[in-house]
């Protein structure tokens, strides 16, 4: 005799066809995003025919095409910020307390995308060429995310808009960090045609 409903059969199969079928959207939404960054890029600095290219290079490389901003920089060689794109740096800032504006100012150091930032500066730093280092990643509310980068080479660049500079490092080896929207850095360098141009390697 049996009490209410009977438990339907766990199907392992089955479990696992949606677990794949999830992580492979997870890895959808990550992909569209950091090529919305890169299809922004190109188009905004009058590149937008060189996608094609860098899809046929993505191809040729991972079997997958879509949009990197490491193939940015292998197009682009003289763009000031050699960048990086972080999906994981941005998930949840706005519901998260260490991300808040009073947080941020309390304790910077804290901030849940530093850690991601810090990662790629390490990685990023013995081929940048003196040039800026900046991780983009997504962010509730503002349209194509922020940027967090550093200063080498920005220091006569107007940008308009907010901007968050952080100081840290020691009173001998000082270091300096700005977080702001990527789209507004992007506009400042491109300066409606009249600022920095790119010099393309293919």
């Amino acid at each position: 005799m049996t009490l209410g409903k009977s438990r339907p059969k766990f199907d392992r199969d089955d479990f696992l066809r949606k677990k794949r079928a999830l992580e492979s959207l997870d890895q959808k939404n990550r992909n569209a995003c950091e090529a919305s960054c890169v299809q922004f890029l190109l188009t905004r600095l009058g590149l937008a025919k060189r996608k094609w290219e860098l899809l046929r290079q993505a191809e040729q490389r991972t079997g997958r095409r879509f949009l990197t901003l490491d193939l940015f920089n292998e197009l682009v060689t003289n763009f000031p910020l050699w960048l990086s794109y972080s999906w994981d740096a941005g998930q949840g800032l706005h519901k998260n307390d260490k991300a808040t504006m009073p947080a941020l100012f309390n304790c910077f150091a804290n901030a849940p995308f530093l850690p991601f930032y810090e990662e790629w500066y390490e990685r990023a730093q013995p081929g940048a060429g003196g040039r800026a280092i900046g991780l983009v990643f997504p962010r509730v509310g503002i349209r194509h995310g922020f940027v967090l980068h550093s200063g080498e080479g920005l220091e006569g660049v107007w940008v308009p808009g907010s901007v968050w500079v952080y100081h840290g490092g020691t009173r001998d080896a000082p270091t300096r960090l700005y977080l702001r929207p990527f789209a507004s850095l992007v506009e400042a360098l491109y300066n409606r045609g009249h600022g920095w141009k790119p010099e393309l390697a293919f």
